[in-house]
């Protein structure tokens, strides 16, 4: 199942989309690949990837980009924009050259990336934003859609949880990582 790339994910649903949360009733978006360096010459850089950008869907990337022709492959990513310090989802062409391993060659995090939240939900209690980019909940690097159960098991036994984001700040034109510690009471 392929969702468009222009719907925005309401997460009260139960269906199971790999990369997507719908799991979750606290927060909207997916996985993704926060880039934070890019070798010059690289694939990556040749293609016209940014530092900053998110690569979506990443746990089919590798093989998407194995399979790459000699006309090159689409890739989804979403793009950040320092003028509006917002994202939108677009589609990057990556070419390899003869010979050339079909990897991108660059360095970053694998996390979710935040669409949305649910007014009242315990994403928006955190104070998250569209555009923020979670790496870690608590100890636990988010690797899957199911590690933000975390924050929904520390709600149900009314502990404090940890949620470790990127956010970008356009007063001072960087990204800084911050951490929200909340323990949700009922």
């Amino acid at each position: 199942m392929r969702i468009a790339s222009s719907l925005r994910l309401l997460l009260l649903v139960t269906v199971f989309v790999p990369g997507y949360a719908f799991a979750q009733s606290w927060i909207e978006g997916e996985m993704g690949y926060r880039v934070t360096v890019i070798p010059d010459g690289s694939p990556a850089a040749r293609s016209g990837l940014h530092v900053a950008d998110i690569l979506a869907e990443p746990a089919v990337l590798p093989d998407r980009l194995l399979q790459a022709s000699a006309a090159g492959v689409d890739i989804p990513i979403y793009r950040f924009d320092r003028s509006t310090g917002g994202y939108t989802r677009q589609i990057l062409k990556v070419v390899f050259k003869d010979g050339e391993d079909k990897r991108l060659g660059t360095t970053g995090d694998l996390g979710f990336f935040v669409t949305g939240t649910k007014p009242r939900s315990l994403g928006e209690r955190a104070e998250l934003k569209p555009g923020d980019f979670i790496p870690k909940i608590n100890d636990t690097f988010v690797h899957s859609v199911g590690d933000l159960t975390l924050v929904d098991a520390a709600y149900g036994k009314d502990e404090q949880v940890f949620i470790q984001f990127t956010r970008w700040y356009p007063d001072s034109s960087e990204f800084k990582t911050l951490i929200s510690r909340r323990r949700f009471v009922r």
